[in-house]
């Protein structure tokens, strides 16, 4: 026996899922011959509604297509059928920044006057042109070659297909170009997209597997011949590298993660925090690095891996910053991030020995020979200051200053009852360079002290790097 009250229960339920469609703000492309276009509809308040075309921009288009995951470059504007019922966005301005559609400015949801004739529409690029992915491995450096070739992904036919082939795409995912095993037969099973390479072959230097040799005529072939590449890490987690620099100091900078590289992205959050990080990490100097934007270094090929970079400064290595995970899906390599970094760390160590006594602080050292000075650091500046009392004197009130070719300085006149704080640095004919954390010496202890300046010396930026006091036995 049908009951009304299982008939109200079950219209309840139904409306229930039907008012649960979407979740709020999430977008969709409806109307388009493939998924990647179609007219924009969004949700607002779990129903789906239009945007309005006022003042759409390829700039809106690229936000909708990162939205929805699709990569955006070639991201335009397009038209398609009328939508119907609300629509929901107008007059969109978007920087192309935003990762979602409704953080753009926008009109008042619920759009007046605006007629569905203006609903706005897009189309995505599916991938990019020339990339590569390897597709249903065990792991992420095995799989099913499958390549991008106008804005769409399809398979590599075996015919020819051997090592050579497989360490491009290697090299281009940037795992080690060596070691790679190239497989056939659809060793990683059968794919689905349309066969897009056939007879490939590759000689060595290229970079990218579109830039080898190639048939694009595949009616010969079948997804029983589906290529597929194993590739080998081509580094440690966690390692940096600067590449296309005119030295070894700067570079586009390229970081290793599940073994091969990538690069990282240069948004509005990179600095020159992010750039000291990558500096010390390289064994350089962390005073005077620099932070480059917009691919300074060239474009790299191997995929981008970092993104939202925040490093503190403390981290000894930029993958202990904080950052977006990885993969990044639209990201391009037009903003690969760079950096260059001033100085060596590895130059000489001068150490200067400080010893108190009653009423004076002898200063003495081994002078740098010609080799090591590199003709640049002509004296030491010391300074000094008592601790304590009601006045505290600045470091800058009581200095001396030390030739290189002396061997010793005894500061005299001292007040034996108070402390002292010490500091050093070296002078160049460009100035005076960083001087050493302080050292509290008190001159009843007759203690020994070491002043370290550690930094390449000899470097033409002049910008010489010092470190802390350290108390010795004695």
């Amino acid at each position: 026996m049908y009951h009304k009250s299982s008939f109200i229960l079950f219209a309840i339920l139904l409306q229930s899922c039907r008012a649960q469609t979407c979740t709020d703000y999430d977008l969709r492309l409806v109307g388009g011959q493939v998924p990647n276009e179609g007219r924009v509809e969004i949700c607002v308040n779990q129903q789906w509604g239009t945007v309005c075309n006022d003042s759409w921009e390829e700039t809106n288009a690229d936000v909708v297509c990162r939205q929805l995951g699709y990569p955006t470059i070639n991201a335009a504007p397009a038209q398609f059928s009328e939508g119907s019922g609300e629509i929901f966005l107008g007059a969109v301005e978007c920087n192309g920044n935003e990762s979602r559609l409704i953080d753009c400015s926008h009109l008042t949801v619920g759009v007046e006057n605006c007629s569905h004739h203006e609903d706005a529409g897009v189309h995505c690029a599916l991938c990019q042109t020339g990339s590569v992915r390897l597709v249903d491995g065990l792991t992420e450096q095995e799989g099913r070659v499958e390549v991008c070739i106008n804005e769409a992904w399809g398979t590599v036919c075996d015919d020819d297909w051997d090592a050579a082939d497989a360490s491009i795409v290697c090299l281009q995912l940037g795992y080690s170009p060596t070691n790679a095993t190239a497989f056939r037969n659809a060793r990683f099973g059968q794919g689905q997209l349309p066969i897009l390479m056939d007879n490939v072959a590759c000689q060595g230097p290229e970079t990218r597997l579109i830039d080898c040799a190639y048939d694009e005529h595949t009616i010969d072939c079948f997804h029983s011949e589906d290529a597929g590449v194993q590739c080998q890490p081509l580094c440690r987690n966690g390692d940096i590298r600067l590449v296309g620099g005119g030295s070894q100091r700067e570079g586009r900078v390229e970081v290793c993660m599940d073994g091969g590289w990538g690069t990282v992205c240069a948004d509005d959050l990179w600095d020159a925090t992010d750039a000291t990080v990558v500096c010390t990490q390289l064994g350089f100097s962390r005073y005077g690095a620099e932070a480059l934007y917009g691919a300074t270094f060239g474009q790299g090929t191997v995929p981008v891996i970092m993104t939202n970079v925040m490093c503190s400064g403390a981290e000894s290595q930029l993958a202990g910053c904080t950052h977006d995970g990885v993969p990044v899906q639209g990201y391009f390599h037009s903003k690969d991030a760079g950096v260059r970094c001033q100085i060596p760390a590895d130059g000489p160590t001068i150490t200067l020995y400080l010893r108190t006594s009653a009423k004076s602080m002898r200063l003495s050292w081994q002078p740098l020979t010609p080799e090591e000075r590199g003709g640049v650091v002509s004296m030491y500046h010391v300074k000094y200051r008592p601790l304590g009392g009601v006045i505290r004197q600045s470091l800058d009130d009581m200095s001396v200053v030390i030739n290189t070719t002396d061997v010793e300085v005894t500061i005299t006149d001292l007040d034996p009852r108070v402390t002292y704080a010490v500091a050093v640095a070296a002078s160049t004919s460009a100035g005076v360079g960083n001087y050493s954390e302080e050292v509290v010496v008190g001159l009843y202890s007759n203690s020994l002290f070491q002043l370290h300046l550690t930094g390449a010396v000899i470097c033409q930026e002049w910008l010489l790097n010092t470190g802390p006091l350290e108390i010795l036995d004695d």
